[in-house]
């Protein structure tokens, strides 16, 4: 999957070539709510503990608006989540309930789809991106805010401290429109 993407980032970035060389997929998660809750979920964890209390999560809730409300903040707090994250998912449960994100994403452009998002509580910026990626399938999205895509261009360009935004959007912007192709590949390869 992504070869056409995979050879033009290579050749605008021979940098980028050698994190190239893997298989990669995107199986966009068409299940709007669970994105955005698998997302919340992730924020600020590692890999492992995220999957551990997203796996628990599954186990005891019904992952859709009403099953979380239903479920409350405490069965949310049990599979591991805080406090905080379990409000930001009862909040997101509600939003999609009551109808505040009943919204054609898919029309949207990414921009409006970000200002969107970050309306509720819970969501920023690094999230709504996620969102872009993992649900909508989008093809050119960099998350500068992520600590493992920052770690990946500074061992990858081999610099001293992890880049700033503005140098990340400069590297970052040879890889157009495929920055989401270069995200997967460097996530791989960090991990």
């Amino acid at each position: 999957m992504f070869d056409k993407e995979k050879k033009y980032l290579a050749e605008r970035d021979p940098k980028l070539k050698q994190v190239l060389d893997c298989k990669l997929e995107l199986k966009p998660i068409s299940d709007h709510f669970r994105s955005i809750c698998q997302s919340i979920v992730w924020q600020q964890l590692a890999g492992k503990a995220a999957q551990r209390i997203w796996d628990r999560l599954l186990d005891n809730v019904e992952l859709e608006p009403s099953g979380v409300i239903s479920a409350g903040f405490e069965t949310l707090r049990s599979a591991g989540l805080s406090g905080r994250k379990a409000e930001y998912l009862l909040g997101v449960a509600q939003a999609f309930s009551d109808g505040t994100l009943d919204h054609d994403f898919a029309q949207m452009g990414d921009d409006d789809v970000i200002d969107e998002l970050v309306k509720l509580r819970g969501i920023g910026r690094w999230t709504a991106e996620m969102f872009l990626i993992f649900s909508l399938g989008r093809l050119d999205v960099f998350a500068n805010d992520d600590y493992g895509l920052r770690k990946a261009v500074q061992k990858l360009y081999g610099l001293e401290e992890l880049p700033k935004k503005a140098q990340l959007e400069e590297i970052t912007s040879k890889w157009e429109p495929y920055r989401t192709v270069a995200s997967l590949a460097l996530w791989k390869w960090i991990d």
